[in-house]
C-alpha cells in the first residue's frame, strides 16, 4: 500500500469532516482525502486490497465518498469496515462538465475523468495517456473527446507472456537503456514489452501529425508513466492521480455540488 501525504497529521481530537474521493480500478484502488468544506485533497492512498482500505478508513470519522469505478458489480460499501458513511457515484453527473464526448465513443468513467482533469492543466488539443492495467489514449479537440484507443499496459504484458510461455519475466525495466540492449531472452522480452509501448506511443501522437496537422500535447498518467516518460521524444507533462482529480473537478462544480447537498 502506497500513501502520499503533503500535510501534516490534524490533531486526532479536532479531525475536520472528510470526503473520500476513490477511483476504483481493475488492479487498485485510489483514494484522494480533502476536508469536506474547503474540498482540498492533501493525501492521496493507493491500495492493493479490500484490507488496506479498512486499515485507511477506520480511523475517519464518518463521512462521504465521491467515487468512479470501473470494476463490475462491485460494492462500494466494501471498502469501509461500517456502514455510515454516505456513498455517491460520480457516474450521475459526468455529464453534467462543460466537457463533451463524442456520441457512440464508448469511454470509461475512469478515462472521462482523465481528461476533465487534464483539461485544468494543459490547453487543447491533448492526448491524454493513462498507463494502467491497460495503456489508453484519449484525444480531446475543440472541447470534445472525440478518439480512444486501449492496448495491453506493461504489467498486463508481462503477465499474459508468463502465463503463455516458459519464459517467467520479472515486470522491472528500470536498467533498460535503449532498445538494443538484449543480452539474453529475459532483456529481449523486457526491451520489446518496454518499448513496444514507448514506440506504440510515439506512433499514435505522430498519427495526429500526419493526418490531422496538428501535434496534440501530451498528458501522461498512471504507474509506469514516470517509466515511459524517460524514454518518449515527444514533449509531454506527467500528472499524477488524474481521475482523483476528475472527480475533484466534478464534486466542486457549484451545479453538482448543490445538488450533492440537497440530497443530504
Amino acid at each position: 500500500m502506497e500513501t502520499y501525504d503533503n500535510q501534516k497529521e490534524t490533531n486526532n481530537s479536532n479531525k475536520p469532516r472528510h470526503l473520500v474521493l476513490a477511483d476504483i480500478g481493475n488492479s487498485a484502488i485510489k483514494l484522494g482525502i480533502a476536508e469536506i468544506e474547503t474540498a482540498e485533497i492533501h493525501q492521496y492512498i493507493t491500495c492493493e486490497t479490500i484490507q488496506d482500505c479498512h486499515e485507511q478508513f477506520k480511523s475517519m470519522p464518518s463521512s462521504q465518498i465521491f467515487y468512479s469505478s470501473v470494476r463490475r458489480g462491485f460494492k462500494v460499501e466494501s471498502l469501509m469496515p461500517n456502514s455510515s458513511w454516505r456513498i455517491i457515484s460520480a457516474e450521475h453527473f459526468i455529464d453534467m462538465d462543460l466537457l463533451n464526448f463524442k456520441v457512440g465513443l464508448d469511454l470509461g468513467i475512469d478515462r472521462k475523468l482523465a481528461c476533465l482533469a487534464a483539461c485544468e492543466v494543459v490547453e487543447q488539443p491533448f492526448l491524454v495517456i493513462t498507463m494502467g492495467t491497460a495503456t489508453t489514449l484519449s484525444l480531446v479537440l475543440d472541447n470534445t473527446c472525440k478518439f480512444s484507443v486501449i492496448f495491453p499496459g506493461l504489467g498486463l504484458s508481462v503477465k499474459a507472456i508468463n502465463n503463455n510461455t516458459r519464459i517467467m519475466v520479472e515486470p522491472n525495466f528500470d536498467y533498460l537503456q535503449n532498445p538494443s540492449q538484449t543480452t539474453n531472452v529475459q532483456d529481449s522480452v523486457n526491451a520489446g514489452v518496454l518499448f513496444s509501448t514507448v514506440f506504440a506511443i510515439e506512433g499514435w501522437i505522430n498519427y495526429f501529425g500526419r493526418q490531422e496537422q496538428y501535434l496534440p500535447k501530451v498528458v501522461l498518467s498512471g504507474g509506469y508513466s514516470e517509466l515511459i516518460s524517460r524514454f518518449i521524444k515527444v514533449e509531454h507533462i506527467i500528472v499524477p492521480n488524474l481521475t482523483i482529480k476528475g472527480l475533484l473537478k466534478l464534486f466542486v462544480n457549484s451545479k453538482i455540488r448543490k445538488m450533492i447537498q440537497d440530497q443530504t
